[in-house]
């Protein structure tokens, strides 16, 4: 029996990115071994904010995630690795900043959106203007 969900890929929606029609159900071990090393990505990459697995993930997550199970499934069934090996890439740069933005409340460049930082240019030993 094939596992339809993982903590965040879906097989339904890795289907459809494949273009695998729901009732065919020849490739779904294939694609699930695909949607456990997403999984696997989004675990490291989320275990730098939350512990994993994120309980009840948003709807975003399980769409990167199963985007990247399927970009993974294409890899290996393609001669062209070149091609959809910039497509992994992508995909695992998506799911990292969305990690970062969503449950590290960091933008994508790095940002923390709940630090204040209270450096000042101002040292105080700044000469004030010279009085001939």
């Amino acid at each position: 029996m094939v596992i339809t969900t993982t903590n965040y890929a879906d097989l339904k929606e890795v289907k459809e990115r494949v273009n695998i029609p729901q009732s065919n159900t020849d490739f779904d071990e294939s694609l699930a071994t695909n949607m456990r090393d997403a999984d696997s990505f989004v675990n490291v990459q989320a275990g730098v904010h939350v512990d994993t697995p994120i309980e009840n993930p948003d709807k975003q997550l399980i769409s990167l995630a199963s985007g990247l199970a399927a970009s993974l499934y294409n890899y290996w069934q393609t001669p062209a690795k070149d091609r959809t090996l910039d497509g992994i890439q992508q995909w695992e740069k998506r799911i990292a900043d969305h990690l970062r933005g969503i449950y590290g409340q960091k933008d994508v460049s790095g940002t923390s959106g709940r630090t204040f930082s209270s450096t000042s240019g101002v040292t105080g030993a700044e000469s004030g203007p010279s009085t001939p």
